[in-house]
């Protein structure tokens, strides 16, 4: 017996090893017992009939693990003993052809007796036992079974009842801005799709096991079913109309003043659309691809690099690329505003190299235009060529305050954005000392805070806050911006930035560190004659954290190949909305999901299909293309500026301003 319990000894702990958890199956108390029994020889089995070894079998015979779906029991082992080798086959046989019935846990650590001395027969006894490895000794065993088994009942009626085209369907509304908060359960529903496309091929046989292990791995997709995005799933799997069962969920989630930024799109929508797209000759303009350096003419162009250097290459070249420089080390270079590089400077210029900053993060841009060139111009301006940011969005961090529900329609707003599942909150103090955050979300200041992420847990890596101002500031005079790490969880895609729009007039301030309890951002001055005055820039990492976007790294100047204005005021006019100026970087390679088109750059024919070219601008893919044309894109409505090294007759650095 001393072998067997050692063989039972390593079984335990090689099945709860690397945190993998315990189970039991729905085993007969006598019958277990009489399976040990039975497999010794009639005349020896009163020999082995032992109380203790019975209240062992009865407890923790019935203990097993699950991999992939398959049952591991405790018997799974060879014991050197020969007496005993019978015993575990016929217990390993009858254990796993029962079913898994829950969770296993031990309120002690000790599992069976170990021995113990006959005073009759004046000998030591041995008999099953093992010590059950710390992870699972709870004292309050009970609570924690019956708490994974609701999980896994929920998980199974999940799995059965909310119907796959469900899942698709709000995945899809989150894709295209369409459900207040959504992206806060997007991880939870892909997790969910996966397991749940696992379960359907899983075999009958296997799929209470399948359950049973994954219950267990994460509880908050085992309870998808029980949470606010679960209601929705029932009443869409339940074949309620689109939009009321948003509507319904929205009455739980969303605030009272909430108003969805894209409408949801019916079936009979579509159709109504594929009809108008195809009368108009627009069908085959849907397809779009990256435009390339092939793409480029004299009337497209603003700039082409004409150096050799730059387009070809240079061993030293590359070896200076690698030298990181702080933007801050640049603070006293010339100044010049965009239009003026442009016309003067630009033109006297053979190469150009940009500083590809943190900060410019979001302004990484591609060219997108028709497959075919003769297809027929869906927008406003004369040309079938657009845009797509990164994120598929033009002024992220608004758009991502637009995402989560913020208002972006104030009269003054001030935006956090950061990339991790850090606990980041924004503070506004006022010229009294008064001040908004989470803990007084107005703070006397005229202002509200109305989106605050990541707060109790790690929610999303794409978290916003936002302070705004219907009106302006109650009070005159200086305000100060505050960014608290509240909670620190990661140490990955550190920095934030800090967005502050007043009357339409935007500045972004970037910071390579978020780990700084309550750092002071910056400061600025309120006057009913002045406005808003942005006064300056708080404190900054000492050292300059470089990050890398679509094979571009930060802190490296990098060649231009070509600048362009946007689509929109290519040739002759005045153009059309904003404008923007692009500098396309070399080995620049997008490897986002590029958005095709955005509505807002449609032609008005389409206007009343604008609904379903929400969703087909999300859904549409666009053709990747060698020597694409990505880089650096900036709105003249934005105020920024880029870092730019000229050669020419002589090299010289600039700082244009937008």
């Amino acid at each position: 017996m001393k072998q067997l319990q050692q063989a039972l000894q390593a079984k335990i702990n090689e099945m709860t090893k690397n945190g993998q958890k315990l189970f039991k199956v729905d085993i007969d108390r006598d019958e277990i017992f009489n399976v040990y029994l039975n497999s010794f020889e009639e005349d020896d089995r009163q020999f082995y009939n032992c109380n203790c070894c019975k209240s062992f079998l009865r407890q923790y015979g019935g203990i097993v693990a699950i991999k992939d779906g398959v049952v591991e029991s405790i018997w799974d082992i060879d014991t050197p003993e020969e007496e005993y080798a019978q015993s575990a086959k016929a217990l390993k046989k009858y254990v796993k052809s029962l079913k898994v019935v829950g969770p296993f846990y031990s309120d002690q650590k000790e599992c069976g007796t170990e021995k113990n001395f006959s005073e009759k027969h004046q000998i030591v006894w041995d008999h099953f036992f093992f010590n059950m490895p710390w992870p699972h000794v709870l004292a309050d065993s009970g609570s924690k079974e019956s708490q994974i088994t609701s999980s896994k009942d929920v998980l199974m009626r999940s799995f059965e009842e909310l119907s796959e085209d469900s899942v698709s369907t709000v995945l899809e509304l989150i894709d295209q801005n369409s459900l207040y908060r959504g992206n806060e359960y997007k991880k939870m529903l892909v997790d969910f799709q996966k397991l749940q496309k696992k379960y359907k091929k899983v075999s009958t046989k296997l799929k209470n096991n399948f359950c049973w292990e994954n219950s267990i791995k994460d509880a908050s997709v085992s309870r998808i079913r029980n949470s606010a995005i679960g209601t929705l799933l029932i009443d869409l799997s339940e074949n309620m109309e689109l939009d009321r069962a948003v509507r319904r969920f929205e009455s739980v989630v969303a605030p009272a003043n909430y108003k969805r930024p894209t409408s949801l799109v019916t079936p009979r929508m579509v159709e109504a659309a594929q009809k108008t797209i195809k009368e108009l000759g627009f069908e085959g303009s849907l397809y779009r691809r990256q435009l390339s350096d092939k793409d480029l003419n004299v009337n497209n162009t603003v700039f082409v690099s004409r150096s050799n250097k730059a387009l070809l290459g240079d061993v030293f070249d590359e070896i200076k690329e690698d030298v990181v420089v702080n933007p801050k080390s640049l603070s006293k270079v010339e100044e010049v505003h965009i239009e003026k590089f442009i016309n003067d400077i630009v033109p006297k210029s053979k190469s150009i190299k940009v500083l590809v900053e943190n900060s410019h993060i979001n302004n990484f841009v591609s060219l997108v235009g028709p497959k075919e060139d003769d297809d027929k111009s869906m927008f406003k301006w004369n040309n079938n060529c657009s845009w797509s940011y990164t994120g598929g969005v033009a002024d992220s961090i608004k758009e991502r305050v637009k995402k989560a529900g913020g208002n972006v329609t104030g009269k003054l707003r001030v935006s956090l954005s950061w990339s991790n599942y850090d606990d980041l909150d924004l503070h506004v103090k006022n010229p009294k000392g008064d001040h908004i955050y989470f803990g007084d979300r107005s703070g006397n200041c005229g202002g509200e805070l109305d989106v605050d992420m990541n707060a109790g847990g790690g929610t999303t890596r794409e978290p916003v806050e936002n302070i705004f101002w219907r009106q302006n500031p109650r009070y005159e005079g200086k305000y100060t911006v505050i960014v608290d790490n509240y909670y620190k969880r990661e140490t990955n895609d550190v920095g934030f930035e800090v967005e502050i729009d007043y009357d339409g007039e935007s500045q972004v301030f970037s910071f390579d560190s978020n780990s700084v309890r309550k750092q002071t951002v910056f400061e600025f001055t309120f006057s009913k004659r002045d406005g808003v005055k942005v006064l300056g820039q708080g404190g900054s990492a000492s050292k300059y954290n470089t990050k890398e976007k679509w094979g571009i790294k930060t802190g490296r100047f990098q060649n231009v190949k070509a600048i362009t204005l946007s689509p929109n005021y290519w040739g002759e006019g005045k153009g059309v909305g904003n404008k923007h100026y692009f500098f396309f970087l070399d080995k620049c390679e997008n490897d986002e999901k590029i958005r095709p088109f955005y509505n807002e750059f449609l032609s008005q024919e389409l206007h009343d299909n604008r609904k379903v070219f929400e969703v087909l601008g999300s859904k549409i893919e666009v053709e990747k293309t060698k020597s694409e044309l990505s880089g650096l894109g900036f709105s003249d409505t934005l105020r920024n500026h880029l870092f730019v090294e000229v050669e020419g007759s002589f090299k010289r650095v600039l700082k244009v301003t937008f």
